[in-house]
């Protein structure tokens, strides 16, 4: 490879040792050392043997998420004929039948039918989640009850479970900081050990010490930097692997380090602290529109959109009975601030506050003192607001336990919603900053800001809108109900819909570190103690086979700690 790296020593120890014993056979004198040789060999290959199993017991809670997939499915022809068909030539599009108890072969939306899903493998959590008409599941999830028929929206390749294992592939490959800096030190080591070998040999063959050849070869292997270039790639693995035990994604191995430098904590208040479980609380409509007609008006428009309060009106016009209109165009959604459309020549918008300030240049609590609630969603067109509405979302059962927890960081509330609503959270939280009336861009710039005034930045955070902050972090998580740009955005994704899971995070990143300084201190404390044994032919090559292999496999037995690791209150 033309690079010089850890097995250079042990391959010339190897070979010397090899060749000496030829000699030593041709001339009929001196020492054989075949069977020292495979002793080497075998206590070498032992410790590559542990490290592999760590690494594979850690890995195989991940690569094992394929195991749950299905050979074969059952998909509903054109004709309402029942095919069998493989899991992985399964197209988009295609309709297939799962019976209570059979395993749901890919990602896909219920088109018919009930039941709860057993979805452990994906997010760690064990109760099943009831699923209904227009409901995803996911490919190796268990349909636990009854018979659902589900369009597939993903072919196998694509699939959640797909793009886990190669999320976790690709953030194997990430080195944090102290990993490269074992890298590099293991190669400066080496060579090193190389020039030192070469000066104990040259020095000992000058004093006549017949022993020479042996001594040398001991330095060889004593030194040899295996453990320090163990220490960190074990600790990450099954750090990786215990996060993923618990339905947690790591996009990138360094975010691990990084979270422990982490100083505030920000996060998006709707469907992130909230369920994202709407309710209209309150609401005004002018006196030329009704409830009805202001309620289809607004679900007309809302039908378009993805944000969680757009399909509350929409739910809360099919509950009534209403019709939405058919001739909707000009459809614009503007992040941050709400959706317009143009409906028989009129262009109608639905939207925050702020949105109606910026468009008619009017103080909505001026032009409309008669309305007697602070409300979050305007219909308005012309410059008029037609109804208002104060929307209201639960508090997540867990919100509170967890941001409890983290009180040895700062904590901020940041949100579009409008402020009143995010000083009510932020109260019944605990949370430090409340910041709302934001838009996109104004989210970015206050992340920006905390930045610049020397904090380490986590956003946690799950909706369009929040794509740019999660960007702009140190370390961004995506909650599990996240939309698909979150997701990609982040560096962490909560696959379970629960912020306790943010706990782990800070847990086992601080014990991962931990960790990793103790492997590393270990390694490098037992290469610079045996070094002057071996140099002046205290340590005999077998002892030094031995004392290498050990420090290795303490390195690795220290790692695997992490897999069953009980993470308690105390955090670091």
């Amino acid at each position: 490879a033309k690079t010089v790296n850890m097995d250079v020593p042990i391959a010339i120890a190897i070979f010397s040792t090899y060749i000496a014993g030829i000699r030593s056979v041709l001339v009929e004198q001196g020492e054989v050392y075949f069977e020292s040789i495979c002793m080497f060999v075998f206590l070498l290959l032992l410790s590559r043997f542990l490290e592999h199993q760590a690494r594979y017991k850690a890995t195989k809670v991940s690569s094992n998420l394929m195991q749950h997939i299905p050979i074969t499915s059952t998909v509903i022809e054109a004709d309402n004929q029942f095919s069998n068909k493989l899991a992985k030539l399964l197209d988009v599009g295609d309709r297939i039948l799962v019976k209570a108890g059979e395993t749901i072969p890919v990602d896909g939306v219920i088109i018919d039918g009930n039941t709860r899903v057993d979805e452990s493998m994906i997010t760690g959590e064990f109760a099943a989640v009831a699923k209904r008409v227009n409901d995803k599941v996911f490919g190796g999830t268990v349909n636990q009850q009854g018979i659902i028929i589900v369009e597939v929206t993903a072919n196998l390749k694509n699939a959640l479970v797909s793009q886990i294992i190669r999320l976790q592939t690709t953030a194997l490959l990430d080195k944090p900081r102290i990993a490269m800096f074992a890298d590099r030190y293991s190669r400066y080591f080496v060579v090193a050990v190389l020039f030192i070998a070469a000066s104990t040999y040259g020095t000992w063959y000058y004093l006549q010490n017949e022993n020479a050849f042996w001594i040398t070869i001991s330095v060889l292997v004593a030194t040899c930097p295996c453990a320090l270039g163990l220490a960190t790639p074990t600790a990450l693995t099954c750090a990786m692997a215990e996060l993923n035990r618990k339905g947690i994604l790591l996009k990138r191995a360094d975010a691990l380090e990084q979270i422990t430098d982490i100083s505030l904590l920000a996060f998006d208040k709707t469907g992130t602290v909230t369920e994202g479980k709407f309710s209209i609380s309150e609401m005004w409509h002018s006196p030329t529109y009704t409830h009805n007609d202001s309620l289809s008006k607004v679900a007309s428009l809302e039908q378009y959109s993805e944000h969680p309060i757009g399909k509350l009106f929409v739910e809360q016009a099919q509950v009534n009975n209403l019709e939405l209109a058919c001739d909707v165009s000009n459809i614009r959604i503007q992040q941050g601030f709400g959706i317009s459309a143009r409906i028989k020549q009129k262009d109608y918008f639905v939207g925050s506050v702020a949105w109606f300030e910026e468009i008619t240049q009017q103080r909505f609590a001026q032009s409309y003192s008669n309305v007697s609630f602070i409300p979050n969603v305007l219909l308005f067109e012309n410059n008029k607001v037609l109804a208002a509405y104060l929307v209201n979302d639960k508090i997540k059962a867990d919100s509170a336990i967890t941001i409890g927890e983290l009180d040895f960081l700062e904590t901020a509330l940041l949100s579009g919603d409008v402020q009143p609503e995010v000083d009510t959270v932020a109260q019944q939280l605990n949370i430090a900053h409340a910041i709302g009336s934001k838009n996109p861009e104004q989210k970015l710039m206050a992340v920006k800001q905390w930045q610049q005034n020397q904090h380490k930045v986590m956003m946690i955070g799950d909706g369009i809108n929040d794509a740019p902050v999660l960007s702009q972090a140190d370390v961004s998580i995506a909650v599990g109900n996240a939309s698909d740009v979150a997701r990609s955005s982040a560096d962490i994704v909560l696959l379970n819909g629960g912020l306790q899971s943010v706990l782990d995070i800070f847990r086992l990143a601080g014990y991962s570190q931990k960790i990793i300084r103790q492997n590393i201190t270990w390694a490098l404390a037992y290469n610079i103690l045996i070094l002057p044994f071996a140099v002046f032919g205290y340590l005999q090559p077998w002892m030094a086979v031995v004392g290498m292999s050990l420090s290795s496999i303490i390195v690795m037995v220290n790692s695997t700690r992490l897999l069953n690791k009980k993470t308690g209150k105390q955090m670091s």
